[in-house]
């Protein structure tokens, strides 16, 4: 019985057609590499200028400027992450083929225009940084728009009659993955205008009319997220930031789906949770603007969806792994055969493990402050509370970001021992930086030792930095390998 079901799996993943759609399209391999190295460079360029606190030339380190500083930092390196993963569903999804142009045109310009010149005007501020900043920014919402327009669902007519779709991923001939890309880029836009409406407040006291106006100075969501009140401009930017990551995860979880082969029924059901799991918990992060007391609940019943969903893909994910391993083997294999086979690739392994880990890391501490919030909102637990909320937030977002990483390490086709020492350095340094950050933020008073947890922390950032280093060498070299074999593919045909 248990033979002829692995059988019956092992066809339903040989006649899925999930990766099908991505056949004979133009690849976006080069652009997701240009943007992956934007990011990387980025990245150490800040770490780098972080070290010269004393030195003038970086302003100075009183709160207000240091919270603007950060909050240029965070759109530098948020803005090309959407832009990848927007690359990253053009490379699995096919889109009305007249707008990928249109949508190359904006993307890639606005969002190098903007991350560089926002990190400029961080650490100069030189008002025409801060101009292209904003011109970036729009060309970039500007391609949101086009790309919303580009998945947009017609019966019948798009996705395109003779575009072969995966199993189990339409229903009564509607596209649910397609219908899943519209609301995830609806809500992405409607987000986008919430921070920008609150920037536009805060400093030019434009879109609300606040009376009396707010003194347009810069802040941070976790440092006034332990106040009693909140004006709107405030339940705004937390509007806004938990949205905009919450978005990002859902763009990542759109493109493992088209990654893992998953049989029919099953792929049918995780898409259908991620539909009301998107809606819902837009909506309650856009309830969060209006300080509804149940905002945060709607938000909890929707994330619900979308990790019931999550599931799925870690559970076929490491069976798939584990299945390229054995091979023919599978079937007579033991349970613990089949487990261990199961992290048999330290690439995909630790991409299903991270997927994994984020409940123990990201979930169940969330889960945990929202179950004692009237304790955490005691003056003793005030330091406490804001770093949880730092770690939190940057925990998800680096945790989303490793994930990404993996798979383009995995999609652009790396072997070799290269391969499995990044994987174990990722997956190590995901332990101590995940691991210990929890630790951390959940330490239990705030008077504590912290040196430990902190440590660890740093540890494995450090660690994290340096497979990430690995992760990007490697990819490089290989698209380089690979424009090089296509370059004497070309010229062999033309001399033929």
């Amino acid at each position: 019985m248990e033979n002829s079901i692995e059988l019956k799996f092992a066809a339903e993943l040989i006649n899925s057609a999930q990766l099908k759609g991505t056949l004979g399209k133009k690849s976006f391999k080069k652009e997701i590499l240009a943007l992956i190295l934007l990011m990387f460079i980025l990245t150490g360029i800040f770490f780098i200028l972080f070290r010269f606190r004393n030195n003038e030339i970086f302003l100075s380190f009183v709160q207000t400027s240091r919270e603007a500083r950060i909050i240029m930092i965070y759109h530098s390196l948020s803005i090309p992450f959407i832009a990848v993963c927007t690359f990253w569903l053009l490379e699995f999804y096919n889109v009305r083929e007249k707008m990928i142009l249109t949508i190359k045109i904006l993307i890639l310009p606005g969002t190098f225009i903007a991350s560089i010149s926002g990190a400029i005007f961080a650490y100069t501020r030189i008002m025409l940084f801060h101009d292209f900043f904003y011109l970036g920014m729009f060309l970039v919402f500007i391609s949101g728009c086009v790309f919303l327009a580009s998945v947009w669902l017609k019966k019948g007519k798009f996705p395109y009659p003779e575009e072969e779709l995966p199993e189990g991923s339409t229903i009564r001939g509607w596209s649910i993955e397609y219908f899943i890309l519209t609301i995830l880029a609806m809500s992405l836009l409607i987000s986008s205008i919430i921070g920008a409406l609150a920037a536009m407040e805060n400093f030019v006291g434009t879109a609300f009319g606040l009376n009396p106006p707010r003194e347009p100075i810069a802040f941070l969501a976790e440092y006034i997220i332990h106040d009693v009140s909140h004006d709107i401009v405030e339940n705004s930017v937390k509007s806004h930031l938990h949205i905009m990551l919450v978005e990002a995860s859902a763009m990542v979880m759109m493109i493992a789906f088209r990654y893992v082969k998953m049989p029919k029924n099953y792929y049918k059901f995780s898409l259908l949770l991620c539909i009301p799991g998107i809606i819902i918990i837009s909506i309650g992060t856009w309830l969060v603007v209006f300080a509804l007391p149940i905002a945060h609940m709607i938000i909890y019943a929707g994330s619900s969806f979308l990790l019931l969903a999550s599931l799925f893909i870690i559970w076929f994910g490491w069976k798939e792994v584990a299945m390229e391993e054995l091979r023919e083997k599978y079937d007579k294999a033991s349970f613990w055969k089949r487990t261990r086979s199961s992290f048999s690739d330290p690439i995909k392994s630790t991409f299903y493990f991270l997927l994994f880990f984020s409940y123990f890391v990201i979930t169940l501490p969330g889960l945990i402050v929202a179950a004692n919030l009237e304790k955490y909102r005691t003056p003793e637990y005030y330091e406490l509370e804001i770093d949880f909320s730092i770690g939190h937030w940057h925990m998800l977002a680096t945790l989303i970001a490793t994930m990404l990483l993996l798979l383009a390490i995995d999609y652009y086709n790396v072997k070799g021992k290269i391969r499995k020492i990044t994987g174990i350095t990722i997956f190590l340094a995901s332990l101590l930086s995940f691991g210990g950050g929890t630790a951390y933020t959940l330490r239990p008073l705030p008077d504590t030792i912290i040196e430990p947890y902190f440590m660890i922390t740093i540890i494995g950032i450090s660690f994290l930095f340096i497979g990430y280093t690995l992760g990007i060498f490697i990819i490089y070299k290989a698209y380089i390998k690979d424009r090089k074999q296509l370059k004497k593919a070309n010229e062999a045909d033309i001399q033929d």
